[in-house]
């Protein structure tokens, strides 16, 4: 207990009763001469504190009130008021382009150079997968992750030499030999070129 922190001490004894109040350290030797270290009750006063913790609070906020510089003015803090709805989005670099369509997909695609085809054990059809991937990389280019089976058959059916259930049973292959993600979409079924798949083009 901090020795400035005030206390009542009560010893009662037949008809003899004691009661002592003050600081912690004034108390203590009072019961000591009187011999009552050991016995008696001591407790602290709720809400009181000592003249010396008093004086300490005094000096601290005598402190606190002289620190240098003036006052803070709440009146002089500058208000910024937005309208709602006023936000220039464009000038923070966000771009909100929508997706591409197939037909821009297919466009481009038309216009890419024929790629090469890679040497691959588990390909059974080498060039129909560089074609394939040729579409992944103009859909992703243009911001488009992922591509069904009908734009698969729109953007390159004729260079994919599939169409219909044969493209669907095609891309399966590819998806249980990893090269492709098959993805669930609502009731559609949309798939997603592997980056190892995809990077395969590039290290030939």
């Amino acid at each position: 207990m901090d020795p400035t922190t005030n206390v009542r001490y009560r010893y009662r004894r037949n008809a003899i009763h004691i009661v002592v109040e003050g600081a912690l350290a004034q108390v203590e030797p009072v019961r000591d001469r009187l011999g009552l270290s050991d016995v008696g009750y001591l407790q602290p006063l709720e809400g009181a504190r000592s003249t010396t913790s008093d004086s300490s609070d005094e000096e601290g906020s005598n402190s606190t009130s002289s620190l240098p510089g003036p006052s803070p003015d709440p009146s002089k803090i500058p208000v910024v008021l937005h309208e709602i709805g006023s936000a220039e989005i464009d000038l923070r670099g966000t771009d909100f382009r929508s997706p591409p369509s197939i037909s821009e997909i297919a466009q481009i695609f038309e216009e890419k150079p024929h790629p090469v085809a890679v040497p691959d054990p588990l390909a059974a059809d080498p060039v129909a997968e560089s074609w394939l991937r040729l579409a992944f990389e103009v859909a992703l280019d243009l911001g488009q992750p992922s591509l069904s089976a009908e734009a698969m058959e729109m953007i390159a059916g004729d260079r994919l030499a599939r169409s219909g259930l044969g493209l669907e049973i095609w891309l399966e292959d590819l998806h249980r030999v990893g090269k492709i993600a098959r993805v669930h979409r609502g009731g559609t079924v949309v798939y997603r070129a592997r980056p190892a798949w995809m990077a395969a083009s590039k290290r030939e």
